[in-house]
């Protein structure tokens, strides 16, 4: 099969998986049953207070009953504050949540540079069908921020080690 085929399989692949992810965002999907709660009950307010008086809000965390830090939940409310409406923010949020796919593949092939690409972008791809990573991203939470953050913190470490090895094994050849 040529490379053009190939590409064009796996791009439409991944257009069909986010197209999935629109849809479940229209028709409010829910798959794992506790997103939906703690966005209505425990982010979305804290959001709302945050976008009307921050210092108040931030003053009185501690009675919304929420666990995480409020840094991603002063994010969103910044976007609330300007006029953006809370779907439009939830949809930010569902395409700022496509950079976990994104770095996770840039890890694997890091990673696993001997295997197909192919292979390791059907494999990264999979993660549309996670029922935590559908609900978690059209349901904001602060929880898959964090994994993209730190899949990113991964994939510089990759990196660094690649040089390292690159570095160590130029210094061998040229002795």
């Amino acid at each position: 099969m040529k490379l053009k085929n190939i590409f064009n399989y796996y791009g439409l692949l991944a257009i069909f998986l986010y197209l999935t992810l629109i849809f479940g965002f229209y028709i409010d999907e829910n798959l794992n049953f506790g997103a939906i709660g703690d966005w209505k009950l425990t982010d979305f307010p804290v959001i709302n207070d945050l976008s009307i008086n921050i210092k108040k809000t931030l003053q009185n965390y501690e009675s919304y009953g929420h666990r995480h830090s409020p840094i991603y939940l002063i994010f969103l409310s910044l976007f609330k504050k300007i006029g953006l409406s809370i779907e439009n923010i939830r949809f930010l949020h569902l395409n700022l949540s496509l950079f976990l796919i994104f770095f996770f593949y840039k890890c694997l092939i890091l990673r696993f540079d001997k295997i197909e690409k192919n292979l390791l972008l059907l494999l990264s791809l999979s993660i549309f069908l996670s029922p935590t990573f559908r609900s978690l991203a059209i349901w904001p939470s602060s929880r898959l921020i964090g994994l993209i953050f730190f899949l990113i913190s991964i994939y510089e470490f990759l990196k660094y080690l690649k040089k390292k090895k690159e570095l160590i094994y130029g210094k061998m050849l040229s002795f």
